[in-house]
């Protein structure tokens, strides 16, 4: 395993120490049969290029995460020489997506368990997404709710094709009371904030 200086310094082990290891052993575990399978292809043919993001040891037994090129260097004949393989530290922008993604995870949370009905609905009055809460209120399922148009579940549709037509123009919400239809055939008096 020859490596240039770059390598070197992102996998913290000398020249003279990688040659003396196999790529495998710098894959993590985990990554090492998908790895082997995945070069196994470019031997025989099946593909021509590798490109792929996986972790790697470090010489101190640190993971990082790496963004690998591979292509099989072949000689006139096609018969295979080695690999030649680059390989770009991608480690922070993983740390980076990994905080994004908690993130929006603890935000979708605190919208799935608002004690408030909240919903997202698309411009035509289609309902997006709707939390525990506004399904309550209503008496309904998922599967009932979303997807549908929300002007189906107002006592009075023309305040809603009025207030969809608003909301674009508006730079504030637009707050109004409304009289909800509940599954059951009931009807809820609501306040309702929405906005773009």
């Amino acid at each position: 395993l020859a490596a240039n200086h770059a390598a070197c310094e992102l996998l913290k082990y000398t020249k003279n120490e990688l040659l003396t290891l196999k790529s495998q052993d710098l894959v993590y575990s985990e990554d090492r049969p998908l790895d082997r399978k995945t070069v196994e292809k470019l031997i025989s043919g099946k593909l021509t290029k590798i490109e792929q993001e996986k972790r790697y040891l470090t010489k101190d037994g640190d993971i990082i995460w790496g963004s690998l090129t591979a292509t099989l260097m072949r000689d006139r004949d096609e018969n295979a020489l080695y690999l030649l393989i680059m390989l770009k530290d991608i480690t922070e922008q993983k740390l980076v997506d990994r905080a994004i993604e908690e993130s929006q995870q603890i935000l979708q949370n605190c919208f799935e368990n608002a004690p408030i009905g909240l919903q997202w609905v698309a411009k035509d009055g289609s309902i997006l997404w709707a939390n525990h809460s506004q399904l309550n209120i209503l008496g309904l399922d998922y599967a009932e709710y979303i997807g549908h148009n929300i002007s189906e579940f107002h006592d009075d549709p023309g305040l809603i094709d009025n207030l969809l037509h608003k909301l674009p123009q508006s730079q504030s919400p637009i707050a109004y009371e409304t009289e909800l239809k509940c599954k059951d055939g009931s009807i809820r008096q609501v306040e309702i904030n929405a906005n773009v």
